[in-house]
């Protein structure tokens, strides 16, 4: 299951393409789980913050895991893995 993309209008493939990153992972190999058991006020925080065109990141669960939009990877600049 995947959260749903709500947002009304175009999405750009590049940030589409960094939207599908985060769905398509596999969260169960994570203290937070499969995204199917998450609570629905975490995959809503995680929908608006892919969507914002502003830097945003969220952290969460057991070790503070942090899930951030495209627009955070120039704050982590060469901390993210595509740095």
């Amino acid at each position: 299951m995947s959260l749903p993309l709500t947002y009304g209008g175009n999405i750009e493939n590049n940030k589409q393409n960094f939207i599908d990153t985060v769905y398509k992972y596999d969260w169960s190999s994570t203290p937070l789980g499969p995204m199917e058991s998450w609570d629905p006020a975490i995959k809503n925080a995680v929908t608006l913050c892919l969507q914002t065109v502003f830097s945003s990141c969220i952290y969460t669960g057991p070790g503070w895991i942090t899930i951030y939009n495209e627009a955070w990877q120039s704050v982590l600049k060469t901390k993210h893995p595509n740095g």
